[in-house]
């Protein structure tokens, strides 16, 4: 290899590498490339997809963790539709609420989140203790725990689509309803 490498060089540059290397010395010609236009979209890509994901922990989090429903209002579009249903950010700031009163002590977890494009990935852990009425179920004082699965669209920085898939049998088993 050493001597295929060497047939590529200029004189100057194969005396310089024989010198050297009978000197015990290695160096390598170092080369600065362009970037591509592939390569830069492919790095805008992904500092976008990292900023999406940021934005959904900070939903999350502000949301559900320190319990500021007006998150929604921050973070959400304008015209936010959820699972197929418009809501718009005030719907989903009622969706917030009614969870954060049936479950005052919520808490949220993202266990594995993925970016890819617009989209992102989030599976989560929830905790909370039922202490509110939730779909028909009055307070039973019993602590939950509970696994959801959201796929989110960006469109210009914020949230504008969510589809959620929630254990919700798992839920109201633990709640004790069927």
């Amino acid at each position: 290899m050493y001597q295929a490498s060497k047939a590529r060089l200029s004189r100057s540059e194969k005396i310089q590498t024989k010198n050297s290397a009978s000197r015990g010395e290695i160096s390598a010609k170092r080369t600065t490339r362009q970037p591509t236009a592939e390569t830069v979209s492919a790095t805008v890509v992904a500092i976008a997809g990292e900023a999406n994901k940021e934005l959904v922990r900070r939903f999350y989090r502000e949301a559900i963790n320190e319990r500021d429903a007006s998150a929604c209002e921050r973070l959400l579009t304008a015209d936010f539709v959820h699972n197929d249903e418009a809501r718009g950010r005030i719907g989903q700031v009622q969706a917030v609420e009614a969870f954060l009163t049936a479950f005052p002590d919520l808490r949220n977890e993202i266990v594995l989140i993925l970016a890819e494009d617009d989209l992102v990935a989030a599976h989560q852990r929830w905790t909370g203790t039922h202490e509110g009425p939730f779909l028909g179920v009055e307070p039973t004082g019993r602590s939950v725990e509970f696994t959801s699965t959201a796929l989110l669209r960006f469109r210009d920085g914020l949230i504008a689509v969510a589809w959620d898939e929630v254990d919700v049998a798992g839920l109201m088993a633990q709640l004790g309803s069927s």
